[in-house]
């Protein structure tokens, strides 16, 4: 058990870790203040420190509910695959931060509630909610970050043209999923300033979840192409818009979900 949790957890900081670092802070000052009700005497009530017990329920609300934005906000970017699947998400995990901020509005108005047993109720209800915020992350960012392989070969086949054969390979993808693969050449190996797009298609998983696709396509040995840029970019079909930074060769690769494999031309 404790090396799968490491596993995941060290699988989520690689790839949120935003999100990752603010849920598990959540998870550890819960397990702190859980231990100090331990030591709060039983007559003890919230009214008793009334200015101090507002403060806390507001702080704690406050950061309950910036924690699920920040997930939201993660999995809306690292694993959405469609406008709609992302609005409701968001509204999903927006339902659970206005329960949050609504049970601490309760708390406030019972404030004769003894002090003990409140805080440890608290505490466990923000370490399930940090938990069930990194069970959201692991359920969902994990399965599509994890980034295809793309392997080439090149043959000359004259004086002219150069065969370029490549093989991308995922796991794990649900039905859904499609990796958008582009083949461009480009005239420089970074921030090139011609691109031609010379093959593009979109290929799905079989039924395991697995994807192989492979194809050859042939290039010219001279002009403005020195490089060729093959990527596999997990997205919709033809999106309206891809970002300058997706493209294979622009500054700001990798991002996550993109693959992008560089080839100098013989």
């Amino acid at each position: 058990m404790s090396g799968v949790t490491a596993g995941v957890a060290t699988a989520l900081l690689r790839n949120v870790t935003e999100a990752a670092l603010t849920a598990t802070v959540m998870a550890a000052a819960a397990v702190l203040a859980g231990i100090v009700s331990v030591f709060v005497p039983k007559d003890v009530t919230l009214a008793h420190r009334r200015r101090a017990a507002v403060a806390g329920l507001t702080v704690v609300s406050v950061l309950l509910v910036v924690m699920w934005v920040i997930i939201a906000w993660s999995y809306i970017g690292n694993a959405s695959s469609s406008s709609q699947n992302a609005v409701g998400w968001a509204a999903f995990l927006g339902g659970i931060a206005a329960a949050t901020v609504l049970l601490a509005v309760v708390v406030a108005r019972h404030l004769h509630w003894p002090a003990g047993p409140v805080l440890t109720v608290g505490a466990l209800y923000v370490f399930g909610a940090a938990v069930l915020g990194l069970l959201v992350l692991a359920a969902t960012v994990l399965r599509t970050t994890a980034r295809p392989i793309i392997t080439t070969t090149t043959k000359t086949v004259d004086d002219t043209t150069v065969s370029l054969s490549a093989t991308v390979t995922a796991a794990g993808l649900s039905t859904w999923d499609r990796y958008e693969i582009t083949v461009e050449l480009l005239d420089k190996e970074t921030d090139p300033t011609f691109v031609g797009t010379r093959f593009r298609t979109h290929a799905g998983p079989d039924g395991l979840g697995d994807l192989r696709y492979t194809f050859s396509i042939e290039l010219p040995r001279h002009g403005s192409g020195k490089w060729v840029g093959i990527s596999a970019r997990l997205g919709p079909e033809n999106p309206s818009n891809i970002p300058v930074a997706n493209k294979c060769g622009h500054a700001g690769l990798p991002k996550q979900g993109i693959t992008c494999t560089l080839v100098r031309l013989p």
